[in-house]
């Protein structure tokens, strides 16, 4: 099923994989600005016509699991960032 055909709680267990695993090209690990950037941009796409869904990745409590899993992600990044 593509992102766009997703159930809010199947898309929250993609995201919560998604964050844990995405990589660059390189294979090395995105920065911190970069994932949540990232996260921005598959909100603003599912948001933009024709798709035009009316909730939110970053803010709606079904995204929440998701959200808690980057943030810990972004958190361990950034004490691995900041050796």
């Amino acid at each position: 099923t593509s992102i766009e055909q997703q159930t809010k709680a199947k898309l929250n267990m993609c995201l919560q994989r998604f964050y844990v695993s995405v990589r660059q090209t390189s294979g090395e690990l995105f920065k911190v600005s970069s994932l949540k950037a990232i996260r921005v941009a598959i909100d603003r796409y599912l948001k933009q016509a024709p798709i035009d869904k009316l909730w939110s990745i970053v803010g709606d409590y079904e995204f929440k699991k998701a959200n808690d899993m980057l943030n810990a992600v972004c958190k361990n990044r950034h004490s691995w960032e900041c050796m």
